[in-house]
């Protein structure tokens, strides 16, 4: 895929999955052996939907914007801006 085709599916991913709570959109994207990095986040498409679903359980009202993107090649940063109200669910 093209940097800008990479940018756009990272796009698609916070506002459908984290925004919206849409998680087909994680396998639509991420192939079934797909290994997050993140630290302290679980590592497989399942564990990130379940991180994704804890965090709009806690904070029903959450929102990243997408602040600033770039892309290079395969690989995206991005500058985002969290929003949202702590429940504690």
């Amino acid at each position: 895929m093209s940097a800008r085709q990479n940018q756009a599916v990272l796009q698609e991913v916070i506002v459908e999955a984290f925004n919206q709570g849409h998680y087909e959109v994680l396998r639509k994207h991420f192939k079934p052996d797909f290994v997050e990095h993140q630290f302290g986040l679980h590592s497989t498409i399942e564990g990130m939907q379940g991180d994704i679903q804890f965090l709009r359980k806690a904070f029903p009202d959450f929102n990243l914007t997408i602040e600033e993107m770039v892309a290079v090649d395969d690989k995206v940063w991005v500058r985002m801006t969290a929003r949202g109200t702590n429940l504690g669910g």
